[in-house]
């Protein structure tokens, strides 16, 4: 089990891909624990003295290689990856979230998580499977025929390299992901320009690049609504977790 007499082991970090994703969880963070959050750098906050710690990596793989480096002289007990993912199984619709019981890629090792199941209970989740790729997958046809391929739920860029990465930490791990574009909703590749390399939010350039490319500002408002679903999930489920960790009794 990945807690303690039924609890979150503390000290927990929570670390995201980008960087508005961790501005959705630290809301919800924020409002869960009942106090405000202390800003340690520019991708990172903490909240009860470094109990709990939020971080965002950066896009796709990469973070992973540095990753367990930086948490050799950050020891935390529990760590969760959260943020958005693309759906493509029929019932990863956006808002959806998942806590992954097992995550694939190709050429690698499936990976399994038997405290999935214990997740999903205490945050009234769902399991899910995941697929990593090395791109974002946005088209319709394309989640489709992933779905065929893997009979995963959701697909992202990062699950399998960096649960990966905490493998031999000697922390435990966990995945979770929220359904940001489901398997019919079109995901612009636009979408992208709002976030730089690094992860962090590039607002005005997103912006800029949905004015500028023909058709883009079309395709982004009609896949906004879902979006906007996934963020407000993602909240809540920073919102959950805050309120367990403060209550102390695991939801009983």
């Amino acid at each position: 089990m990945n807690t303690e007499e039924g609890r979150i082991l503390l000290p927990l970090l929570i670390v995201t891909p980008i960087e508005s994703e961790k501005t959705a969880l630290a809301q919800g963070l924020s409002a869960g624990l009942g106090v405000p959050f202390r800003t340690l750098s520019p991708r990172e906050i903490s909240w009860l003295e470094g109990q709990v710690t939020l971080r965002y990596l950066g896009m796709g793989e990469h973070p992973s290689r540095a990753l367990s480096d930086w948490l050799s002289s950050h020891p935390f007990a529990t760590v969760i990856l959260a943020g958005f993912a693309g759906g493509i199984s029929p019932g990863a619709q956006s808002g959806k979230v998942h806590v992954l019981s097992r995550i694939d890629r190709t050429g690698k090792e499936p990976m399994e998580f038997p405290d999935a199941m214990w997740w999903a209970g205490l945050l009234g989740l769902s399991l899910g499977r995941g697929f990593q790729t090395d791109r974002i997958v946005s088209l319709q046809k394309d989640k489709s025929a992933l779905f065929v391929q893997s009979r995963a739920d959701i697909v992202d860029m990062e699950s399998h390299s960096w649960m990966e990465a905490f493998k031999g930490t000697g922390m435990k791990a966990i995945a979770i992901r929220v359904v940001s574009d489901g398997p019919e909703d079109l995901l612009p590749p636009e979408v992208g320009a709002f976030s730089g390399e690094d992860g962090s939010e590039q607002l005005l350039r997103g912006i800029g690049v949905l004015f500028k490319t023909p058709g883009a500002l079309f395709r982004f408002l009609r896949v906004l609504p879902s979006l906007l679903r996934a963020r407000k999930e993602l909240v809540a489920l920073g919102n959950r977790l805050g309120t367990l960790i403060r209550e102390g009794d695991s939801g009983r």
